[in-house]
């Protein structure tokens, strides 16, 4: 039995224990919001000015009265990075590097996004009476002469390549001033006569690719598969600089020619096997009296008739029956250079046929057949596909086999 004074004190122990847990949340809670505060004084000493800007620009937004520390770290900040970027810009004009107006170009864009946030906030004034200074770039002229000068300077890159592809016939070339001349636009949408050099270096870049089908005279096979392989679908395979198309249409020779070829069509002999066994079982077809030595039927200890399992044995006759048949189509891909009149590539493709199929069936009583009979059981035998069917869809998945081999080589050839 508790004492008095156990009873008195449990609730008092038990609130002070409350309070307690209440204070230590309370400070944990404290602790967590003051560490999950940004530091805008230690992001300027960080050098993560515009971070800075940003974070100090949502603190002042809609604000009547600004707080100080904001208004000074914004601008700090300010003066920082962008003397960090007017540095950089200094550096680059000074410099030879190639693109470098692309890159003084953005350094600038970025100077003038940056005064855009700021200046809605002019004139800035905190509330203890401080007075912000902004001394802002003039980003509008600079932007215009920057974009003038990066074009330009693509421009001369563009027709440099084009001059070297004239030389050594090299479609990079091409491409490379056709890029040359589409990052123009990002400066000016119609600069001197860069539309009609943009259309030439596409003209020059283009790779063309001839295509030819062809089967061996396999009597119908080859008809069959010359039929599926006619509906090669050519343009799939088109992109931005490769071009392909049937070998017929072309009047010049092509860059490249693909010929997929039937080289053979092994057609398999169809083959049947059936297998037939017998299984048997006793199984219990009811239940009888237990009669005794002495001829009295026997009871249990409450008087109930105790009876005996009947039991008999049957029989069955499983048949199974399996059907197969294979088939093979052996084709090759060769890639021609037709420039320089030799063979780049030779791909073998093989493309199989299987077909198989099987009935199980019984007679005599099922009761005889162990379990796993019982699951075979299948009274439909497909029929033996003809050949053309099997052909046929050779031919079609040699098809689509051909569309990523294709590909995938003439990008690799490209490329190198």
């Amino acid at each position: 039995m508790q004492s008095f004074a156990s009873l008195l004190f449990k609730p008092i122990a038990n609130l002070l224990n409350i309070s307690f847990m209440k204070k230590i949340l309370y400070i944990l809670s404290v602790i967590l919001i003051a560490s999950s505060c940004k530091n805008i004084e230690k992001m300027v000493e960080q050098g993560k000015y515009d971070e800075a800007i940003e974070y100090a620009a949502k603190k002042l937004h809609g604000e009547k009265d600004k707080k100080t520390k904001y208004v000074e770290a914004l601008e700090t900040a300010y003066h920082k990075v962008t003397d960090q970027d007017m540095d950089r810009i200094k550096f680059l004009a000074a410099s030879g590097y190639a693109n470098k107006y692309d890159r003084m170009y953005d350094l600038f864009l970025k100077i003038d996004r940056r005064q855009n946030s700021i200046k809605p906030f002019l004139p800035l004034i905190s509330e203890d009476g401080y007075a912000a200074h902004f001394k802002f770039v003039r980003t509008h002229e600079k932007l215009n002469e920057m974009a003038e000068l990066a074009a330009e300077e693509h421009y001369l890159s563009a027709l440099e390549a084009l001059a070297d592809y004239d030389k050594y016939e090299d479609k990079n070339m091409a491409r490379n001033a056709f890029q040359y001349l589409e990052n123009i636009d990002r400066y000016r949408s119609n600069y001197k006569d860069s539309k009609d050099l943009k259309r030439e270096s596409r003209i020059k870049g283009t790779t063309h690719v001839a295509v030819s089908v062809m089967t061996g005279s396999f009597v119908y096979a080859g008809d069959i598969s010359r039929y599926v392989l006619k509906s090669f679908d050519i343009d799939r395979l088109n992109s931005f600089w490769t071009v392909y198309d049937d070998a017929e249409n072309f009047d010049s020779a092509a860059d490249y020619h693909v010929i997929l070829r039937v080289e053979d069509i092994i057609l398999g002999t169809e083959r049947e096997r059936v297998d037939r066994f017998h299984e048997k079982a006793i199984i219990e077809i009811g239940r009888e009296n237990w009669v005794g030595e002495d001829g009295r039927v026997k009871v249990d200890s409450l008087g109930n008739i105790l009876t005996m399992p009947i039991h008999k044995e049957v029989f069955a006759t499983v048949t199974d029956v399996k059907r197969e048949k294979s088939a093979q189509m052996y084709s090759e891909i060769i890639i021609k250079d037709e420039r320089r009149n030799h063979i780049k590539r030779s791909i073998p493709i093989t493309v199989d046929e299987l077909f198989n199929d099987y009935m199980c069936t019984f007679t005599g009583d099922k009761r005889a057949l162990p379990a796993n009979s019982v699951k075979r059981l299948d009274t439909h035998l497909a029929p033996f596909p003809h050949d053309i069917e099997m052909i046929e869809n050779m031919s079609y998945r040699l098809r689509d086999a051909a569309y990523s081999k294709i590909e995938y080589e003439m990008r690799s050839i490209i490329r190198t």
